[in-house]
């Protein structure tokens, strides 16, 4: 049986890194009418938050890794 691993705990707006790979993630919540479970990944398929509640959010990467061959926002 595998383990299952939590995301970092994130409440609000603000930087991440992702702890697989060292990316730097902008993170922006916004408020919904209801009910959104879902999730936020890296580039390299991390999760870096997820949730299950009237929120969303949103990630923009600012701060590649090297060998990352574009910047773009909400990568």
């Amino acid at each position: 049986m595998t383990e299952a691993k939590a995301a970092p705990a994130f409440w609000g707006d603000g930087k991440i890194e992702c702890k697989k790979c060292g990316r730097v993630w902008y993170l922006t919540k916004h408020s919904l009418i209801q009910r959104d479970p879902d999730s936020v990944e890296c580039r390299c398929g991390e999760t870096l938050h997820s949730w299950n509640g009237a929120v969303m959010y949103t990630a923009e990467l600012i701060k590649p890794i090297p060998g990352d061959k574009e910047h773009k926002e909400g990568a």
